[in-house]
């Protein structure tokens, strides 16, 4: 009974781990093809929502990278004049900020409600 019970402790184990392990390779794989689609992609508002989408999938790893996809969303964003873009972005870093430099994320969350309220019909703005 014991030998039986040790095996079943050890499939289901081990049926985790390689669950984790295929799950963890599927996401790199959907990073390889948002970084090769951020490639093709031209200056505008999709390539913002593209760095944007790329940013959030490296904050969920933990991958310092995150910050770094954030700033060229906003940077694109200030450059095309996309306010929504730029709303978007500054969400993000307030996000980012808030577990660690809460008044930096005030600072952002402020930034995001003024450029709502200035650009986003009141319908859509959800806080």
């Amino acid at each position: 009974m014991k030998q039986k019970t040790l095996i079943l402790i050890l499939f289901v184990y081990l049926s985790t781990i390689f669950s984790l392990s295929a799950n963890n390779e599927q996401t790199q794989n959907n990073n390889d093809s948002l970084l090769f689609e951020l490639i093709k992609c031209k200056q505008d508002t999709n390539k913002v929502f593209l760095l944007l989408k790329i940013a959030k999938i490296y904050k969920e790893q933990g991958n310092s990278k995150d910050l770094e996809f954030a700033k060229q969303a906003l940077s694109l964003s200030k450059e095309i004049a996309y306010k929504k873009g730029v709303a978007y972005s500054n969400y993000f870093f307030s996000r980012v900020f808030l577990n660690y430099d809460t008044d930096m994320s005030q600072e952002f969350i402020i930034k995001t409600l003024a450029l709502a309220k200035a650009s986003i019909k009141p319908r859509y703005i959800f806080l």
